[in-house]
């Protein structure tokens, strides 16, 4: 059986799921509206574990996707009501959660031992960590500066001749108000946004616009890369972000290969951050070289699988499947 951890209605999974249905793989999902529970006995050496009304053994999965969503074990599906003046049941509110992360953690660490894609354990990357980490295999990335001081930034505004962008380093792609979604960007800055900025301000992320030929996303699965050209300069509405999709005109995608030797430094990266899978972005400049510019772990693939039939929801579900569908 194949544990998948979800989110309710993910179109991917559900993609992937078709496919195990086909190849007659069992599987099982959970969602963060799940109640887990967890039996460890260590005196008859097995694990149990509930997920709403099925029971299982530890033994009875084969394989583990984590694919998104947050999980508590043993919660309640309400928040618990307490007196916020009394501090004794806050403090074992508290004490209780932390019990239950350090069993959630165990039970991960478990499903980890399994064939695995991605972690609950490792649902993220720390974007800086990994451009330094890149610059050590030796993957070209553009300058940088995080900075909260308007006179660093006009430094580097001048340096990169007027050409910059600025972008979140976190994992949040932004953030809901009740009356407004409102979404992250990347966006160009100009002397009118400098002119316009405090001595300091927030620390904020900046990064040099590189003129490029088009973007690269490359999905990563199995030690395999499957890459798409995305000529997102096609469009004045995409050129610095193709996330502004053009419904009018939509962005040209094709197959791509990526060279030899940046295929090798990108799995180099990927095993540095025990990831198996996930989305390398990069882009090839018109000067012909390739720019590295992040890594999600788990970002959609359907973008990629579908513009270039490379099918990974099928690579997903013969990645789990015991026999090789090819011989």
């Amino acid at each position: 059986m194949v544990l998948i951890e979800t989110i309710n209605n993910d179109f991917s999974t559900l993609d992937v799921i078709e496919w195990l249905k086909f190849y007659k793989v069992d599987y099982h999902i959970i969602t963060p509206a799940d109640i887990v529970s967890i039996c460890l006995n260590q005196y008859d050496k097995t694990v149990e574990i509930t997920i709403g009304e099925k029971s299982f053994s530890l033994n009875d999965i084969s394989g583990y996707w984590y694919r998104r969503g947050l999980y508590e074990v043993n919660m309640k599906k309400s928040s618990p009501y307490y007196d916020v003046n009394d501090e004794m049941v806050i403090s074992s509110y508290f004490h209780s959660t932390n019990e239950k992360n350090v069993i959630l953690d165990y039970f991960h660490y478990l499903l980890n031992q399994k064939k695995t894609i991605n972690s609950f354990l490792n649902p993220n990357v720390n974007k800086l960590a990994v451009l330094h980490k890149a610059n050590e295999f030796g993957l070209k990335h553009p300058s940088h500066l995080l900075t909260n001081s308007k006179s660093d930034l006009e430094t580097f505004f001048r340096k990169c001749k007027g050409k910059v962008i600025t972008k979140v380093v976190s994992p949040s792609g932004g953030f809901d108000t009740k009356k407004h979604i409102i979404s992250s960007y990347t966006e160009l800055i100009d002397k009118k946004f400098l002119n316009n900025l405090n001595p300091t301000f927030p620390s904020s992320y900046f990064q040099e616009c590189i003129d490029k030929y088009f973007e690269i996303r490359a999905f990563y699965l199995n030690e395999k890369f499957y890459s798409m050209a995305i000529f997102s300069q096609e469009s004045k509405k995409t050129s610095v972000d193709f996330r502004k999709y053009d419904r009018d005109t939509p962005n040209r995608c094709i197959p791509y290969n990526l060279p030899t030797e940046i295929e090798k430094k990108l799995k180099l990266l990927f095993d540095s951050l025990n990831l198996n899978s996930g989305s390398a972005d990069l882009i090839l400049s018109k000067d012909s070289d390739y720019y590295f510019l992040e890594i999600n772990p788990v970002g959609q693939f359907g973008m990629v699988s579908f513009p270039c039939n490379y099918y990974l929801e099928r690579e997903i579900a013969l990645y789990f499947k015991n026999s090789n569908y090819y011989e």
